[in-house]
Formats: structure tokens, sequence, C-alpha cells
């Protein structure tokens, strides 16, 4: 193809949508190419869109564009924003950027991984008040259940709702911690 200007880049890149169900995905992959045509800054001049496939419990789905972009930063902001498997640069064979658009890339970049990582640290934060929530809820839930007397594992399970195998594990932790004890088969509170 012959570029209009010596700033353009001629790209193919690959687009993929993957989950559950079916139709969910094929109407999303429709929506997002809908979503790329409508930008500016690059111009959609060849598209091949594929069905959907199963593979294991979800459904895969993927879309080859051929993009004339305006310039290398439209094709970076096209990456950030629709994150493509794949991008092929075609044309031209060589790139030249300025010193300027370089650095604007590189703040972009960082920008975003910046975002990123406030989002994973407040992510691993709750992550971390939810656990220790939930330890306690379970503490709990058992302390109730031995509460009217002692109880073999499986009577333990039927009161709290925790599946045994689980549930085996949790009571050798409080055993071993000394909160609970075991005589037989039976857990019991331990006296405090």
């Amino acid at each position: 193809m012959r570029l209009s200007d010596s700033r353009n880049i001629y790209a193919r890149a690959i687009v993929e949508i993957a989950g559950s169900p079916k139709e969910f995905i094929e109407k999303t992959m429709g929506l997002l190419l809908e979503h790329i045509e409508a930008q500016e800054g690059y111009t959609v001049k060849k598209k091949k869109r594929f069905k959907a496939k199963k593979y294991d419990k979800v459904f895969s789905t993927f879309s080859e564009l051929e993009i004339v972009f305006s310039d290398f930063y439209k094709l970076i902001q096209f990456c950030f924003e629709t994150l493509p498997s794949s991008i092929e640069i075609l044309e031209p064979q060589r790139l030249e950027l300025r010193r300027e658009d370089l650095a604007d890339m590189i703040n972009d970049l960082l920008l975003r991984l910046h975002k990123s990582d406030m989002v994973v640290k407040e992510t691993r934060a709750k992550n971390k008040l939810l656990e220790d929530a939930n330890k306690l809820l379970v503490k709990n839930a058992i302390a109730m259940a031995l509460r009217g007397g002692a109880k073999t594992a499986e009577e333990i399970s039927r009161a709290t709702g925790i599946k045994q195998p689980n549930l085996d594990s949790i009571l050798a932790f409080y055993e071993g911690r000394g909160l609970i004890k075991k005589e037989g088969n039976k857990y019991s509170l331990v006296a405090r």
C-alpha cells in the first residue's frame, strides 16, 4: 500500500475477545470493531472477522485488521486502548521518531503503568481485608458450632456450611493454635 504521508504507518492488528456466552463475545467483538472504526487518527482498510470457537469452558473470537495510522503515536494509542494480541507493521520499512514524540509515548506508558500498579496495590489491600474478615468469620462460625458441645468434623461442616476437605485443614490449624482440641473424632472449644 502506498502511504500518503511519511508519518503514516500501515499495520496489521489482531484483536481477540474470550468469555462466555458465545453470543456475548460475538456482540462485544462487533461493538469493539465499531468503536475502532469510529476513532480519529487511523483508518481501517481491511477487516476480517472470525467466528467464535469454544475452548474448554470459554469461547474465543478474533478479528484481523489492516489499519493506516496517521502517526506512531496513534498506533501506540490504539494499542493502549484496544490491547491487540498482535501488531505487525507492514509499512514503512524504517520509522523516524522525533525526540518529543518518543518522550510523550514513554510518559503515557509510565502513567498507565503507575495507574495499573495503583489498582494492583489497592486490590491486594482489599483482598487482605477480605481474607482477614473471612478468617474471623470462619473462626466465629466454628466457635458457634462448638458452643453446644463437642462435634465431629462432619457435624461442624453441616453447621457452618464449610465443605469437609477445606474444614479439615482449618480445624487442624485451630487445633495447632490451641483454640480447639480433638478427642477421638470430636472437636471442642478450649476453655480460656
